[in-house]
């Protein structure tokens, strides 16, 4: 479902979950260009996932090596 969101640069139709991550980074849609949204919102992501990889790939291999479990 889209969303209409009303950015520094005027209004833009963004999907829902778009507009829930942005929130949930306290972002302020009327501070940010959409541009500049979907960078944070990508590096934000992309950080997330990096973390959460390198925490499972720690915790995999000292479970393989009888550190935990």
């Amino acid at each position: 479902m889209l969303v209409t969101v009303e950015f520094r640069d005027g209004e833009r139709d963004v999907p829902e979950y778009f507009v829930r991550l942005l929130s949930a980074l306290s972002i302020d849609f009327h501070a940010v260009t959409f541009e500049d949204a979907r960078i944070v919102l990508n590096e934000a992501m992309t950080k997330r996932w990096l973390n959460d990889f390198g925490e499972k790939l720690v915790s995999d291999h000292l479970v393989r090596n009888g550190r935990w479990g």
